[in-house]
């Protein structure tokens, strides 16, 4: 019995000693001490880039506004960004469709259609926003205007509540600059033709962001942890198991 013990508490240390590295990195950092992004309604975005607000009562052609100031108390330059993730939707209603959301920071549009959509107005599972460079030292002001269309058919709205749950998620991320290219070009004395090129369109992702975002690099070593722990289990247990068959064959004798 006190073999058993002693055995279960072993394997007890070791479960926790492999799950905290977990618990650790379970709530992601994606804005950093220093970089701050709050609105005039006192809100705060969260370090792991969350921004959270609740609007109910809703009218057609109801407008809501949000200022945020964003400001750089470090000493490095962040490019930051925005994922836009709906989550859901209920009622006769798609709020999601049926409101629309603009972006202007420092009076530069930089979004401009309905709660979730691409550059050509299609409603996507994920989209992503980049409001450029934030400078180290700087402050920024964005505004935000949230607008519940007037076309609602009537009788949509009167049939029963709506509701539409979407997530936004901030994302700071230090501005690396380009590594400088020190080996000059050589001029060809050969005339150079140049060919027509056609333009190219880029258009924003349309999937829901997976994982950890960013990624921390950090996948190799937990699994390594992770392996190394089941196998420790694993010779703790067949040492016990070999130390019981020791005992009964010397019983047995």
């Amino acid at each position: 019995m006190n073999r058993i013990r002693k055995l279960l508490a072993v394997l007890t240390m070791i479960f926790f000693c492999l799950a905290a590295p977990a618990l650790v990195d379970a709530e992601e950092i994606n804005i950093p001490d220093g970089f701050v992004i709050g609105d005039d309604q006192g809100l705060s975005v969260t370090e792991n880039g969350g921004y959270f607000f609740n609007l109910s009562g809703l009218m057609p052609g109801d407008i809501i506004t949000r200022n945020l100031v964003i400001q750089n108390n470090r000493s490095d330059d962040y490019r930051l960004k925005m994922i836009i993730a709906p989550k859901s939707h209920e009622g006769p209603v798609n709020l999601i469709e049926s409101m629309s959301m603009v972006f202007m920071l420092n009076n530069k549009t930089i979004y401009d259609g309905n709660l979730s959509s691409n550059e050509q107005g299609e409603t996507v599972e994920s989209r992503e926003i980049d409001f450029g460079v934030i400078s180290a030292g700087s402050k920024q002001t964005m505004d935000i205007e949230l607008k519940v269309l007037r076309n609602i058919p009537f009788d949509e709205f009167m049939s029963g509540p709506s509701e539409a749950i979407v997530t936004w998620t901030f994302i700071a991320e230090r501005d690396e600059p380009l590594p400088s290219n020190s080996t000059e070009p050589t001029e060809s004395t050969e005339p150079s033709v140049t060919q027509p090129t056609t333009p190219s369109t880029t258009l924003p992702s349309t999937t829901k962001p997976s994982g950890s975002y960013p990624s921390t690099g950090e996948t190799v070593s937990k699994i390594l942890l992770t392996l190394g722990g089941i196998f420790l289990i694993a010779t703790v247990i067949l040492v016990y198991l070999f130390y019981i068959r020791k005992d009964k064959d010397q019983a047995a004798h």
